[in-house]
């Protein structure tokens, strides 16, 4: 039931401007950061770090605008009755999740990729920033992006619930919520208490990765996104398609 709510899902988003967001936004973001680059005076691992930190802290804005764009689309479809009519509302509602992840996996890698190659062989910078890494410069830049990822998955099911409940509106500001906590706890404001702070982790999972303390978030980050699944899971069952008009 899930496969073919995620055909159904990515059908529709074939020509969608969330798909083409998910493939515009990369191309700029690393062109500009790698101009930016070509004359800043930062040592070759701060401006990798910032770099991924940047992205990290931007990211929560991003999954608020696309879960956002998601439910508006269900909305003027016919208020949610297109989604309503699955046999499974778990399926339906996990396939929007399931195919927003896979669009963002895909830009942070695509993100990752053009950067990592115009800053390693256009600008020739970053070999020897990130060999303390043990393993090539790129698979540190896809590393990375992964981590960013992994970081905002907690994120899309509940700026999910959040627009499905509230509105659009909510779920934008929301994300906007979570990107200034995330930036404001990269400073020394969260040097302890960021572990436990989800709204965080976009911004600080790529700090600690680069520092090599990782490790530490690993178990508190595998609770909340288990429970972050079990609540929308329970949320979707019980769906009546219900949401605040704007």
């Amino acid at each position: 039931m899930l496969i073919r709510c995620l055909k159904t899902e990515l059908y529709k988003y074939k020509r969608s401007p969330v798909l083409i967001a998910h493939l515009v936004i990369p191309v700029v973001i690393s062109l500009l950061f790698v101009a930016y680059y070509s004359y800043s005076p930062w040592s070759d691992k701060d401006k990798i770090v910032a770099f991924y930190q940047a992205i990290g802290i931007a990211f929560p804005v991003l999954i608020g605008i696309f879960t956002a764009s998601m439910v508006e689309q269900e909305l003027n479809a016919g208020h949610f009755q297109n989604l309503l009519t699955f046999r499974s509302k778990v399926a339906a509602l996990f396939s929007k999740v399931v195919v927003l992840l896979i669009f963002s996996l895909g830009a942070l890698m695509l993100t990752t990729l053009i950067f990592g190659f115009m800053f390693s062989n256009v600008l020739g910078m970053g070999y020897e920033a990130l060999s303390e890494y043990g393993h090539s410069a790129m698979i540190t830049y896809v590393i990375a992006a992964l981590v960013i990822w992994i970081a905002g998955i907690p994120l899309y099911f509940w700026c999910q619930m959040l627009a499905l409940c509230f509105g659009r509106g909510i779920a934008i500001g929301f994300g906007i919520f979570t990107s200034l906590i995330s930036g404001l706890l990269l400073t020394d404001l969260g040097c302890i208490i960021w572990r436990v702070v989800p709204f965080s982790w976009t911004g600080r999972m790529i700090d600690a990765y680069f520092d090599h303390d990782l490790m530490s978030v690993v178990f508190i980050y595998f609770v909340v996104t288990i429970v972050s699944v079990l609540c929308y899971a329970v949320f979707a069952s019980r769906y009546e398609g219900a949401c605040a008009s704007e």
